[in-house]
């Protein structure tokens, strides 16, 4: 749901208000319950926005990569250009993953960059590093319920396991933009 504070620690009350975010927290129940009833060791990751080579091209990132490479479109357009989130690229959430597998003990860790970026952002930052500068066009409609901005809280991790996300967003958009054929600029 909507944070009562950003950035958003592991403590922070979920409210969810779609049956995506729902089955989400539904599944961190059951884990809690096998862990509780059974002593099953279990570990929670809660991802942010990943990102990287091999995202599904439904995804906001690969959009606007393939609207900035395509050589017939005159703008970039997306549905709203409000949203700010915080993206963690692929590698980042496998090197956390890791992390809590070799954890004596398990827990529930964000994975984030602790940072977040707009929809602008990401459209200026992908623009820069391919070098086909084209206008933002937001075409609507806005979701209603919009979450405005996310911004994971990662220091839990960085505690207990000694993980922090290393892959800059500007890294991680240019590796993405080359897996789409499209070398660094």
């Amino acid at each position: 749901g909507v944070p009562e504070q950003l950035p958003i620690d592991e403590r922070h009350p979920v409210r969810p208000f779609n049956p995506y975010a729902a089955s989400k927290i539904a599944a961190e129940q059951a884990v809690e319950d096998y862990r509780t009833r059974f002593g099953v060791g279990a570990t929670v990751v809660r991802p942010f926005n990943l990102y990287g080579p091999g995202q599904d091209a439904r995804f906001l990132i690969p959009t606007i990569i393939r609207q900035a490479l395509d050589p017939s479109l005159d703008a970039i357009t997306v549905t709203d250009d409000r949203p700010r989130r915080d993206y963690v690229h692929v590698r980042d959430l496998a090197a956390l993953i890791v992390a809590a597998l070799r954890a004596p003990t398990g827990g529930l860790y964000n994975a984030g960059s602790g940072e977040s970026h707009s929809v602008r952002d990401v459209v200026d930052r992908v623009t820069g590093i391919t070098g086909r500068r084209k206008p933002l066009e937001a075409s609507g409609p806005i979701r209603p319920n919009e979450i405005l901005d996310v911004v994971a809280d990662v220091s839990h991790a960085a505690d207990a396991l000694g993980w922090r996300p290393r892959i800059s967003f500007t890294e991680g958009l240019q590796e993405t933009i080359a897996s789409h054929g499209m070398a660094r600029a």
